[in-house]
């Protein structure tokens, strides 16, 4: 093949210096150089160096902070060879974080300052034969955004005063309130040396319309200097070819009776193998991609209580319900998490009964493998733009240029993946300029930012990816007279809740039509917990877990304290008090999700925040930083399987019997189809014995939820504090959901201590028994590589649940824990 690749990824070192005390390579000799790891960054190379320490030490980000302000210099050398005397030769950069200068054998080839950029640069007759030097110069990004900052002449509102705005790099690496104060520099994806004599597959675009099963199209290749060169493609089993003409090759293609790609839960997400190559007496170039079929619409119409308009992803012609999380990056150095985090939280996320990720504003435009897993996984893509919970000086010329140039490689990037749903705008800034930042009105008449995300940003959607649909933010409203999280016209951030510690039956009161954020914090698995700090440190009061949870508040883990509170008796110990900050930040969210699904089709999604973590911290993840699934993961699972019956309780201020004791009943599903059948409430003392079996019949026309009313749980007064409600819901096509409900809060009820019992069934299989109602019973193995199926469950009194771990582990090695006060 004319093409070649070639990976320049060893032999480098780093060192370090003062701002602006290197100017060029001339004046590294003085430094001490030591070995780094590209693709890579400085947190993890000073990290090697013993320079930072470990994540779990109480003083991490202290340790990093001297290096913010100082620039970095990396180094490599390598052979031009025969590569050296190709026609076009290009030296490729697929990410720098951030303001860097390049010189290649002490000139300077080039600067860059956008880390969302992949850059190539024409390097044709400047590599030698022999051996070439590399050197990158990244500037300070902290000292770089504050130069930005002075010279646009305005400051913007941020976290902790922050300059992150006005640079191109990612918001959460300036902290944020699940984050560390990271700003890392370094060289975090490939850089390559690409060659060719004649010509290369320079971009592709594939766009089809499909017919029932039938779908035709056209796949348009770039091949710059290719004419007289064929494009082919090769999918299906079926070749098509077009000549290069202009340095364009269109390709009409056609194909009857394909499988489509179902998003997860839905089917398969089938997906072809496609090969396109360019060939002119011989292969001159070619590129691999797996493609799926499929149609995606937004649907805006009005809801069905009138109160506003509808936001409904339509896969393939159905109306889904958006089951699922937003995604954060998965570390300060995301190559540190590259693969095993990536595929770790997305193999969970669809073990999990997700659906949709939302790519946060705040972080990166993920790398390729995150949207091919996604494709293989059936998890639908929501990508945010690269801005978050601020403006932007968008009347600045070069940032405009800038941006602009980040979309469009961006956008072209990542069109041909299956998986990706919508392009959005921001996070959270036409909120913040609408509700946040009204006072400063008289310093920011207008918003900054608009001319990105109203202009520029939609315009070249339409342009480079029109068969996407855009959304200007996130919330959003589309009407600029109403709120942009207004809950009725588009999609909310519901965090009233959490912000002001309001107690879980406060989401009885919302009617969103698409939630793309809300969560409460919990601690991470207490196995993660274990390894933060020193054993001094365990206390949730304690400095260093205060000062591991990074919310805007000086409350810190008090807030977690009034969230347990809310459902369970609080403990001062250590290990019990990591368990029950799970177990509340599930219970708040069951409440929300199965509210929220019991209102559909008003309601057509909810997006949690969030699935993962960069760190081993205190935030509002479901899977901690070292993957392990927190209680909310488990809950979620449940409540985010196709088919649910649930009764959202009602609750008074005075805990009055005859508010507590009504709650309204519904089942939702979704799968297509008439289905009938019946939901069985069985009233069982925590001891055992079945007090009383009620039934409800049940019929639902496709999917979506049905409503059997408002429940009065049988004699509440006298069984609040020592029944449970088990709700079971069985169709007639054998489809069977269950839930159980304490009669009254569990910090309230008469739950005394059962008896459980933990039996190996199998090398990689267990079973737990309990003697009486056990409250969310935790299985606890001391290495973090033993993954539970299940965990945090409810066990009826009798009860055996089998247990999956994802490898072989004693029965004995195994803590069981279940909420009791006795």
């Amino acid at each position: 093949m004319d093409v070649t690749e070639i990976p320049l990824h060893s032999g480098w070192e780093f060192a370090f210096a003062a701002h602006s005390a290197i100017a060029g390579p001339a004046d590294v000799a003085h430094l001490t150089f030591r070995p780094a790891t590209v693709p890579g960054t400085n947190l993890t190379d000073l990290q090697a160096a013993g320079l930072v320490e470990e994540s779990t030490s109480a003083t991490y980000e202290d340790s990093f902070a001297p290096y913010k302000s100082m620039d970095f210099v990396y180094r490599t050398e390598f052979e031009g060879g025969a590569t050296a005397a190709r026609r076009h030769v290009f030296l490729c950069f697929d990410g720098l974080d951030t303001v860097c200068e390049i010189y290649l054998n002490g000139e300077r080839l080039a600067e860059t300052e956008n880390c969302h950029i992949g850059y190539r640069f024409d390097v044709t007759g400047k590599l030698r034969a022999g051996t070439n030097s590399l050197v990158l110069l990244f500037r300070s990004p902290v000292i770089e955004a504050e130069k930005r900052q002075r010279r646009f002449g305005k400051k913007f509102p941020a976290h902790l005063d922050s300059n992150f705005m006005f640079l191109r790099k990612p918001a959460y690496s300036f902290f944020w309130d699940w984050g560390p104060e990271l700003p890392v520099s370094g060289i975090f994806r490939p850089v390559y040396l690409r060659a060719f004599d004649r010509a290369e597959i320079a971009d592709f675009h594939m766009r089809y319309q499909l017919s029932g099963r039938s779908v035709a199209g056209t796949v348009t290749v770039e091949a710059p200097g290719g004419e007289g060169a064929f494009a082919q493609v090769s999918l299906a089993g079926a070749r098509f070819s077009a000549p290069v003409v202009d340095g364009r090759a269109r390709i009409p293609f056609a194909l009857d009776e394909v499988t489509l790609w179902y998003a997860n839960g839905e089917g398969e997400p089938f997906l072809y193998d496609m090969r396109i190559t360019l060939e002119g007496n011989g292969l001159l170039d070619e590129r691999r991609h797996r493609i799926g079929f499929r149609t995606i619409e937004v649907v805006r119409d009005k809801r069905r209580d009138g109160r506003g308009t509808r936001f409904v992803f339509k896969v393939n012609g159905k109306e889904i319900f958006c089951r699922g999380y937003n995604w954060i990056p998965v570390d300060n150095s995301v190559p540190r998490g590259n693969p095993q985090l990536y595929e770790g939280n997305l193999d969970l996320a669809r073990a999990g009964n997700v659906n949709m990720l939302r790519i946060w504003g705040g972080g990166y435009y993920e790398e390729d493998a995150f949207y091919r897993i996604c494709d293989e996984r059936g998890i639908l893509v929501w990508q945010d733009g690269a801005f978050a919970c601020s403006m932007y000086p968008d009347t600045d010329p070069e940032f405009i240029r800038s941006v602009e140039a980040e979309l469009t490689y961006n956008i072209k990037r990542l069109r041909n993946f299956t998986s990706l749903a919508l392009w959005c705008g921001e996070n959270e800034c036409h909120w913040g300029y609408d509700s946040w930042w009204v006072g400063l009105r008289q310093e920011f008449p207008r918003f900054f930012g608009t001319e990105i995300y109203d202009r520029l940003f939609p315009s070249l959607v339409a342009e480079l990816d029109p068969d996407r649909f855009y959304w200007n933010g996130s919330p959003y409203s589309e009407d600029p007279n109403v709120s942009a999280n207004d809950p009725f016209q588009g999609n909310s951030h519901f965090w009233d809740l959490h912000g002001q510690c309001q107690d879980f039956s406060g989401y009885l009161h919302s009617a969103p039509s698409f939630v793309s954020e809300t969560g409460i914090q919990s601690l991470p698995d207490l196995r993660t917990a274990l390894t933060i700090g020193e054993e001094e440190d365990r206390h949730l009061q304690s400095f260093v877990f205060d000062t591991r949870n990074h919310f805007e508040s000086p409350a810190k883990n008090d807030r977690l304290l009034k969230f347990t509170g809310a459902l369970f008796r609080v403990t001062g110990e250590f290990e019990p008090a990591v368990i029950l900050s799970n177990l509340a930040h599930a219970e708040y969210l069951k409440y929300a999700v199965e509210h929220w699904r019991s209102q559909v089709p008003d309601c057509a999604g909810v997006l949690i925040w969030q699935l993962n973590d960069c760190w081993p911290a205190i935030s509002w993840s479901a899977v901690d930083y070292n993957l392990i699934p927190k209680a909310c993961y488990y809950y979620l699972r449940r409540a985010f399987q196709p088919d649910i019956v649930g009764c959202t309780q009602q609750y008074s201020i005075d805990y009055s019997p005859d508010v507590n004791s009504r709650g309204h009943l519904f089942v939702a599903s979704e799968r297509d189809g008439f289905k009938a059948g019946e939901v069985e409430l069985r009233v069982v003392r925590v001891d055992g014995e079945v007090l009383e079996t009620r039934r409800f019949p049940v019929r639902l026309e496709g999917r979506g939820a049905v409503s059997l009313g408002e429940v009065v749980l049988p004699e509440y007064r006298a069984r609040r504090f020592d029944c449970v409600a088990e709700f079971t819901l069985r169709w007639e096509d054998g489809v069977t959901a269950r839930n159980v409900y304490t009669y009254s809060r569990p910090k309230h009820m008469r739950l005394a201590r059962p008896t459980l019992e933990v039996m190996q069934i199998g090398a990689d299989r267990l079973a737990i028994r309990t003697d009486r109602f056990a409250k969310g019973v935790y299985l606890f193995h001391p290495e973090r590589e033993v993954v539970f199926s299940d965990n945090y469950f409810d066990l009826m009194p009798g009860e055996e649940r089998v247990v999956h771990m994802t490898r072989p582990a004693a029965a004995s090695d195994i803590r069981v824990y279940a909420y009791h006060h006795g």
